[in-house]
């Protein structure tokens, strides 16, 4: 005979030597529903609430997914038979259906939060992307964006808005802790549609078509939270009627059909609204200046927002001021945006532990790099390496949402920059990993670069080839990959670099490098001349 539910709950609840008003308060139901749960007759809980009771024992893995199972068949066995009783054994059917039929109705979907905020245009396209999925078609969409960007909570918030239009539940997967093979999560969602023990399967392909078979004209929503890429979802699509909506840090755009929205950060008004919502509005709305300082300092990141906020209801005695002061030093900012197990740092080492050396050195080297953003060129010069290995490494830190794309500039460059948040990291890393020395001959070779193409830019523009006192120093090589553009757009080249080129005068002159940043401020002089 097979464990009845209240039992399975109550050897979970004394194996973690928890009372059931402890379990209740952890859970945030009342101890006497948990109470009745356990004795069983006459009581069956919802979904929602299983799924609390799960996170409360600290269940994961099989154990996690067989408790939700059961939990989950029970209730709908209740639903069908009009007597619900915690004592039904797990394996058993509702009496009128057998169990090849029987598919529960999963409401798998994490609790939406109640202090969500904008994402209106993104939100309206998801809903139009997935509310028609109708039998004949399976719909796709993804979230895409780096680490704190919000992808999971509005996938959770479309997920509740669109339940309307799926019946047949709501299916709910985080892939963060898996392998690029899937069996694991099929199995976990298999339990979820009532099929466990020896009527599992064990092998990839057997698992994914069974999970097609089970929801086979069936309408139900599935959510799969933090994808690696397109192969791990690829055998957790369900079949037609259906419809998949997906977070991942990378855009899935090969995926075909699919409907793809990369999320930004806040606007200031956003963010300031996410914080009225956490602290209350009188607080804020008393430090209006404040309150945007500190979701500038955030740089819009809603996680960031988030921490920054919960942190402010913990301590009645701060004004946002306060803290907006206590984050204005940049070394303290990511031990300070921290509130119980709300943090930024261990999603950005998670992405930056995946990275290949070459990457890690490069995403280190940029955040010592305080300029407004870059050209491509820059990081095999940083790295001291080949334009194609730099374009390497660049490519991966893209990918790895640890560099922003932020579109060509008005000499046709594609431009790179680092969100704030990423660049307090991103100096971290430098600070931990990378010598003193091997900065500053980092930046002189970046210094030397930008130095000769800007006066090849001068030359240009002037209609002569300007002297230089040491050529040595500021030597192009002929097949530079900016040369062309400098050659061609001179002026625009300039007007482009000219932040940049001023950002690294400062840094070498703060460097040691008083040669090449004097070089450098003379070029900007020597520019604005031939304007006047």
């Amino acid at each position: 005979m097979s464990d009845t539910f209240a039992a399975l709950l109550r050897r979970h609840r004394l194996r973690r030597r928890l009372t059931q008003e402890a379990l209740a308060e952890r859970a945030g139901i009342s101890a006497r529903s948990a109470g009745a749960i356990e004795r069983g007759p006459g009581r069956a809980p919802r979904p929602q609430t299983v799924e609390q009771l799960a996170t409360a024992l600290g269940l994961s893995g099989d154990e996690r997914a067989d408790f939700i199972s059961a939990g989950q068949a029970l209730f709908w066995a209740s639903r069908l038979t009009g007597t619900p009783s915690a004592n039904t054994p797990l394996e058993a059917p509702p009496p009128s259906t057998s169990l090849a039929d029987y598919v529960p109705r999963p409401q798998q979907l994490p609790v939406d939060l109640p202090d969500f905020v904008g994402r209106t245009d993104e939100l309206a396209a998801l809903c139009a992307a997935l509310s028609c999925a109708t039998a004949g078609a399976v719909r796709l969409a993804s979230i895409s964006g780096p680490s704190g960007i919000g992808k999971t909570a509005l996938a959770i918030h479309a997920g509740h808005r669109l339940a309307e239009h799926f019946p047949d539940g709501q299916l709910y997967a985080s892939l963060r802790d898996t392998t690029d093979d899937p069996v694991e999560v099929l199995g976990h969602l298999l339990h979820a549609l009532g099929v466990g023990g020896s009527s599992l399967p064990g092998g990839l392909d057997a698992r994914a078509a069974l999970f097609r078979a089970r929801l086979a004209g069936r309408r139900v929503l599935l959510v799969l939270d933090d994808a690696a890429g397109h192969r791990q979802i690829e055998p957790l699509t369900p079949p037609d009627g259906s419809a998949v909506l997906v977070t991942s840090r990378l855009p899935l755009t090969g995926v075909p059909g699919i409907t793809t929205i990369d999320l930004s950060p806040l606007d200031t008004p956003t963010a300031i609204e996410l914080l009225s919502r956490v602290v209350g509005a009188p607080q804020i709305h008393a430090y209006p200046l404040a309150a945007a300082q500190l979701v500038t300092i955030c740089g819009g990141l809603p996680l960031a927002v988030r921490i920054a906020a919960a942190r402010l209801a913990a301590r009645p005695c701060w004004t946002v001021k306060t803290f907006a002061d206590r984050l204005a030093d940049r070394g303290r900012r990511l031990d300070e945006l921290r509130h119980g197990d709300l943090a930024l740092r261990p999603g950005l080492e998670r992405t930056y532990e995946a990275l290949s050396p070459t990457a890690q050195r490069a995403f280190a080297l940029l955040g010592e790099l305080d300029v407004p953003s870059f050209p491509e060129w820059c990081l095999a010069t940083l790295l001291g390496t080949t334009p194609a290995a730099g374009s390497a490494a660049l490519d991966e830190l893209v990918d790895a949402r640890l560099v922003d794309q932020l579109g060509p500039d008005r000499a046709g460059q594609p431009r790179f920059g680092l969100h704030a948040i990423t660049r307090l990291f991103a100096r971290e890393r430098r600070d931990a990993e990378i010598e003193q020395s091997a900065w500053v001959g980092a930046l002189s070779r970046l210094g030397l670069g930008f130095l000769a193409l800007a006066r090849l830019a001068l030359g240009r523009a002037a209609g002569e080839l300007l002297e230089v006192n040491d050529p040595a120093r500021s030597a192009l090589h002929p097949d530079h990959p900016a040369a062309t553009t400098v050659t061609a757009q001179p002026v625009d080249w300039y007007e482009a670099e000219r932040a940049t080129v001023a950002a690294l005068a400062r840094m070498c002159r703060a460097g040691g490098l008083a040669v090449i940043a004097r070089d450098l401020a003379g070029c900007d002089a020597e520019f604005d001349e031939l304007h006047v």
